[in-house]
């Protein structure tokens, strides 16, 4: 339900404070992590607002959405989009994946960017401009 501040050249695992739906109890209220209770073959989707971008003039500036599981690289899908001399654009990054999962396994939703400044993670609770999901499909 609030703002996140991702310093440039530094990974952010998002927080969640807010949650709409949790069928299952994947989640905990003030956590990055989505823990799964029942194993099986999961759906996971992520997706971030990025407000006031800035991309440096004739370079490309990255900014990347990722989701991680277990904290060691063994899953991982990203989006990178590059922004280059533009500057107070907002952006929405979408990531999505499948994986089998077991008890205890964990996913984490994590941001970079390489802008030179503090950029922001739009988290406006109510509005869903930035979430993570997870759905187990069987």
């Amino acid at each position: 339900g609030s703002n996140q501040d991702v310093t440039s050249g530094s990974a952010l695992r998002l927080t969640w404070g807010t949650e709409h739906f949790d069928v299952g109890g994947l989640h905990t209220g003030s956590s990055s992590t989505i823990v799964v209770v029942d194993p099986g073959f999961y759906l996971l989707i992520g997706q971030v607002e990025w407000a006031n971008l800035v991309g440096a003039t004739g370079t490309n500036t990255p900014y990347t959405t990722t989701i991680h599981k277990n904290n060691s690289g063994t899953f991982e899908i990203a989006e990178t989009i590059g922004i280059v001399g533009i500057t107070n654009i907002g952006l929405k990054q979408s990531v999505s994946g499948m994986d089998m999962a077991v008890v205890g396994d964990y996913y984490d939703l994590v941001v970079t960017q390489l802008s030179g400044t503090t950029q922001t993670v739009t988290c406006t609770a109510g509005r869903l401009n930035t979430q993570f999901l997870a759905v187990k499909l069987f």
